[in-house]
Formats: structure tokens, C-alpha cells, sequence
């Protein structure tokens, strides 16, 4: 079970990020440069959405973009995490995990098709 100190709605969490992704699934997600580094990459391959003023306003286009990360960072920059908590699918395995939907700032998102081109 992951939670938050200060949990608050899915409304107010999307608010609180103002500009940026709402990212709903992950594939292809996997270690880049060692465990220990704590470097991942992941597609970002649908049940996402586009966040601008605070509202939902579009549907990101499955298999557009790339999560370049480092889990401690990412850990270390969350914004937000709403009070309900839902469980999780994990491929190819038997555990699901229940967690909040969690806002984190800066994560590094690189295009990986032209759709991205049209946003900007």
C-alpha cells in the first residue's frame, strides 16, 4: 500500500499540476545504466491525457512519448497524492499493488513520434 501525509482529491491534484500529463499507463518500463543507478525508461501507451490550466483538455495519442527518469528523483519531487487508492496490474505478475494517483514535477518526457510537434 503506498499513501500520502496529506491526501487530497483527483480534482484538486489535476488543479494543483496546472500544466503537464496526466499519465495513466506504462509499457515497456525497465532499468537504464544498472539497478543501482536507479535510471528507468517507460512508454507512455494510453489512459493518458494532456493537463492545461488545471483541467483535462485532450487524450495523449498512445506510444507518443517516453519517461526518462531516476526513481530517487522522482520520489524525491512529488507534488500531490489523492486519498483513493486503486489497485495496480503489474505484467506477468502475481501481486497488485493499491495506490494513490501521485503528482510529481519535472519528470522528463522526450517525444518519441511527431504527434508531440502539434502541442507546443
Amino acid at each position: 500500500m503506498v499513501a500520502g501525509s496529506d491526501p487530497i482529491s483527483l480534482d484538486e491534484l489535476i488543479r494543483t499540476v496546472r500544466n503537464g500529463l496526466y499519465i495513466g499507463r506504462i509499457w515497456y518500463t525497465y532499468p537504464i545504466n544498472g539497478l543501482r543507478a536507479g535510471d528507468f525508461t517507460c512508454t507512455v501507451v494510453g489512459d493518458s491525457f494532456i493537463i492545461r490550466d488545471g483541467r483535462i483538455v485532450a487524450p495523449l495519442k498512445a506510444n507518443t512519448v517516453r519517461i526518462n527518469d531516476n526513481i530517487t528523483r522522482v520520489l524525491e519531487h512529488v507534488l500531490g497524492v489523492t486519498k483513493d487508492t486503486k489497485g495496480t496490474l503489474v505484467w506477468a505478475a502475481e501481486e497488485v499493488v493499491y495506490t494513490p494517483e501521485i503528482a510529481v514535477t519535472g519528470v522528463h518526457v522526450d517525444a518519441i513520434a511527431g504527434f508531440m510537434e502539434a502541442l507546443a
